[in-house]
């Protein structure tokens, strides 16, 4: 688009999107300057022209990027995984085909077992991997949306919404079958995901319509996703673990969606402990429940 461009009263000429952000680069022309709005027949500052959609999209991520300059947690959780994955190996566990036996050993989630005492693996089945394949489809599907998801929550909100959604996702797993052997980050990066179409659902009037876009590309990566997960092979699909994760997701990034104004000071820190909070209650009574169902 073109703008003529005035300055008390004299005219500077017609500039385009790209002219005009050069000219204002190197001061040959002020933000104050009047620019004519052809469509609408009036002159505004240039300061208060729309802004082109790569402009809004990269204000943005720039916004993101000093709120969060690295994804600190992200690379830790890929870190974990990778490391525990290694370890397991090394231990003997098939890099291919890892036992049913072997998996349960090093901490998945078995409903006989997570129900009768031994909740932590609610969690740890999140770390635990089956095969080669399984991880590296999971740990570039985690960096592919924790970093940017990471920067829109903040450090503590990402970690809540990841080990929520692993616990949720594997909660589920236990529920619907109880006597399958669930393994994988893939309940806890859905909730990542899901966490995004929280955020949109939440706060959508707070975000740049360029954003929108580029949030809704990341919700599409979240449907490959599970489909590509499903391909696996059908004794590592559990939908049960990918829905629970996803929801839980989706509702703790309703929670702290708010963060994305950066305008609260200490906020979002005292927004993602409540949320952490208040997922640990809920899901110590659906774990009371199945416990007491179990019995």
């Amino acid at each position: 688009m073109a703008y003529s461009i005035s300055r008390d009263g004299r005219n500077l000429g017609t500039y385009t999107d790209d002219r005009l952000a050069c000219q204002l680069s190197n001061g040959d022309l002020l933000p104050t300057d009047l620019a004519f709005l052809e469509n609408e027949q009036r002159w505004v500052p240039i300061s208060l022209l729309p802004k082109a959609d790569e402009d809004q999209l990269a204000e943005f991520n720039q916004k993101l990027k000093v709120e969060t300059p690295a994804a600190s947690v992200t690379s830790a959780m890929v870190a974990i995984n990778v490391a525990l994955f290694i370890v397991m190996a090394i231990a003997g566990v098939s890099l291919q085909k890892p036992t049913t036996v072997s998996l349960i050993r090093w901490g998945a989630d078995f409903g006989p077992l997570t129900t009768n005492g031994q909740w932590w693996r609610l969690l740890t089945a999140a770390f635990i991997h089956v095969g080669l394949l399984h991880i590296a489809f999971n740990m570039w599907a985690l960096i592919k949306g924790g970093v940017f998801v990471e920067r829109l929550y903040g450090h503590v909100g990402f970690l809540t919404v990841y080990l929520l959604s692993a616990i949720g996702g594997n909660l589920a797993s236990v529920a619907w079958q109880p006597l399958a052997v669930a393994a994988g980050a893939s309940g806890a990066i859905l909730g990542v995901y899901g966490s995004l179409i929280g955020l949109l659902l939440a706060r959508s009037q707070r975000i740049p319509d360029a954003a929108k876009s580029s949030l809704m590309v990341n919700a599409v990566v979240l449907v490959g996703y599970t489909f590509l997960d499903g391909l696996q092979g059908a004794s590592n699909i559990d939908v049960a673990a990918h829905l629970g994760g996803f929801v839980t997701g989706l509702i703790a990034g309703c929670g702290l969606a708010y963060r994305v104004d950066f305008s609260t000071a200490g906020g979002p820190l005292r927004r993602a402990r409540l949320v952490a909070m208040l997922g640990v209650v809920v899901f110590s009574g659906i774990a009371w429940k199945l416990s007491s169902l179990r019995t």
